[in-house]
């Protein structure tokens, strides 16, 4: 097993289980250098540089073209004056560059690094390597993430992977989260049947988000519940946490106890594909969701959360970012009201998808079974089941900005290319263009041990 460590200011503590004791856990900025790589130029080189008025075009040798402003690499400088390595964050102050700045003179390296010499009356180099500029590529039509987005018959097999793997390497924990980001979910398979499970997966990320529950939840039937989870009706899908301004990025939910043959299976629905086809089918409920905020509640004796927000939430480009929708904690709509009746029918059609044969994964998780979904992508439900049965599953919540940081720190660690995962189902979806979403989260505490699922 490789073990990775970082330094004492960026450490998480170890988890408490002996077997988990020997690894090292911990989250920092992803500026890091690129010495751990092998060099990206031993694949893909530099073959021409082209100056122009404002910035600087590069011709690679796949013919790929990318676009530089120079204010930007000037901006990107990594020197020791520019870049304070030990503290990785910026020296460099915009306003000491000049708004004219230009190339005195551009050259590449023995290395096939560019180099660039500055008319900023100093003369600055500045060095990047080609790793670096292809990664940040405005010209790419590479996405950040290399999504797959799914329908029911899209997947012949559901991304899987064995806990003892995730347990004992490294390499497992970055396939695993490789999965998760490309897939949405994956299946951790063979866990140990025993109560904190979830959260101990989760601080092999980092530390689990603290919610008002707690640090992890159970999900089974009870007297008195809370929501509706706590019972053994249906849950439609839906995503966690809608009444919250900064909903959990990533789920857990540990299969403890299966309801079996009395129903209670899993179902799930790639939200990013709901959006897609709604956009295709009816481009105006599309945009009614993505442009007026719906009002979301949760109420207890307790708590009494509210939070408007739209259905789908679109980054400045208009992809797809992330989804928000439970109809069981949806409070009347307080829109336009001419509009009223519209986005009814906008909700119904979007209710309707979600639920459609042709889009959900419908599967029973089996005692040990560990899913693991991104819950601003994916909708989550479950059928019902007897309430004889003793249907138990025990969760926990990850901000899915801690997973971007672990997996960029794991990828450079073990130089991989952490936009392929291994596991690569027969496909026959064209991934859709959205992109990533970063939240900072509150932290709650509380001794309360209910779930929210």
């Amino acid at each position: 097993m490789i073990t990775l460590f970082a330094r004492t200011k960026y450490s998480t503590p170890s988890i408490s289980p002996s077997f988990l004791q020997s690894r090292s856990f911990f989250s920092f900025s992803f500026l890091r250098s690129f010495d751990r790589h092998e060099p990206y130029s031993k694949f893909i080189k530099i073959t021409n540089l082209t100056k122009t008025d404002e910035g600087l075009k590069i011709l690679w040798t796949d013919n790929h073209k990318s676009y530089f402003h120079y204010i930007w690499l000037r901006d990107s400088c990594m020197c020791p004056s520019c870049y304070h390595s030990e503290a990785e964050e910026k020296l460099l102050d915009l306003v000491s560059v000049p708004v004219s700045l230009k190339p005195l003179s551009l050259s590449l390296t023995k290395e096939g690094n560019l180099e660039v010499v500055w008319n900023d009356g100093n003369n600055h180099k500045s060095t990047f390597d080609t790793e670096f500029l292809r990664k940040h590529s405005t010209a790419s039509s590479v996405l950040p993430e290399d999504y797959f987005i799914w329908g029911r018959h899209d997947l012949k097999r559901l991304p899987e992977i064995p806990y003892s793997e995730v347990i004992n390497k490294d390499e497992a924990v970055l396939d695993w989260l490789n999965k998760l980001m490309k897939f949405g979910f994956v299946i951790i398979k063979d866990a140990p049947k025993q109560q904190g499970i979830s959260k101990q997966l989760a601080k092999l990320v980092n530390f689990p988000r603290q919610t008002f529950w707690g640090e992890d939840w159970s999900v089974k039937n009870t007297p008195n519940p809370e929501n509706l989870s706590l019972t053994s009706l249906e849950l439609k899908c839906h995503t966690d946490f809608v009444w919250s301004e900064y909903t959990p990025g990533v789920q857990f939910l540990h299969c403890l106890k299966s309801a079996g043959n009395m129903g209670g299976e899993s179902v799930l629905v790639d939200g990013f594909k709901v959006a897609q086809v709604l956009r295709e089918q009816d481009p105006n409920a599309f945009n009614l969701l993505s442009t007026y905020p719906v009002p979301w509640y949760f109420r207890t004796k307790k708590f009494d959360y509210t939070f408007r927000g739209c259905v789908i939430e679109l980054d400045k480009n208009g992809n797809v970012k992330s989804l928000r929708y439970n109809q069981a904690n949806r409070l009347p709509l307080d829109g336009p009201t001419q509009l009223i009746p519209d986005m009814y029918r906008a909700l119904r059609k979007f209710a309707e998808l979600i639920r459609s044969t042709n889009l959900t994964q419908t599967f029973l998780l089996q005692p040990g079974d560990v899913l693991v979904f991104n819950n601003r992508r994916l909708l989550h439900g479950r059928t019902a089941f007897d309430s004889r049965a003793e249907r138990y599953l025990e969760g926990c919540y990850l901000d899915l900005e801690e997973v971007m940081c672990r997996r960029t720190i794991l990828a450079n660690y073990l130089s991989r290319n952490f936009s392929e995962p291994t596991f690569t189902p027969d496909t026959i979806t064209t991934p859709m263009d959205v992109s990533p979403i970063y939240t900072p989260t509150p932290s709650f505490e509380s001794n309360a041990t209910s779930s929210t699922q």
